[in-house]
């Protein structure tokens, strides 16, 4: 109900609002960037705290961090696309 009365889902009460940035390094199992690309660049890779990053964008993905998630062992999958 919040989202559709604002038209955000920001300021909802009791929550802490989050940067996009903030949100793509929250620790999860699986970060899926879907909606744009260069989301994850060599400034922020390091900072990526998922189990696995499965791009479901057209290039979410910079190639610097590929070589971050290597070094850290982290699965990374590319949509087939």
């Amino acid at each position: 109900m919040h989202k559709e009365k604002t038209k955000t889902v920001q300021g909802y009460e009791g929550c802490r609002n989050i940067t996009n940035e903030e949100l793509l390094e929250l620790k999860c199992d699986v970060l899926i960037p879907a909606a744009l690309q260069n989301q994850i660049t060599y400034k922020n890779a390091d900072n990526i705290c998922a189990k696995m990053v499965a791009e479901g964008a057209n290039g979410p993905t910079t190639p610097k961090p590929i070589k971050s998630y290597t070094k850290k062992n982290l699965p990374h999958t590319r949509h087939p696309c």
